[in-house]
């Protein structure tokens, strides 16, 4: 093999790896655009919830009151059973 000969297949083996890394790095690129398409899809089917509407939103307003009943009584609870119970 000449070093003409050397060169052309050194010159075409970087090509061939560039090619890789780039293809690679565009998949890499996707798959984290593609990730934050998905965020953004879930975040958009709760729009409705934070305004109050469609059975969603019902539930979130459900959610809402079982939170606030359960911060008012669990405290409450605790001091009766283990400060009271004694």
């Amino acid at each position: 093999m000449t070093r003409q000969e050397r060169q052309a297949a050194e010159a075409a083996r970087q090509k061939e790896v560039f090619e890789r890394a780039m293809a690679e790095r565009e998949r890499a690129n996707r798959k984290r655009e593609a990730a934050g398409y998905a965020v953004m899809a879930g975040a958009y089917t709760l729009y409705p919830a934070s305004q109050g509407k469609g059975a969603m939103g019902r539930m979130v307003a459900w959610a809402q009151v079982g939170c606030v009943a359960f911060a008012g009584f669990a405290p409450n609870y605790l001091v009766w059973r283990l400060l009271l119970s004694g």
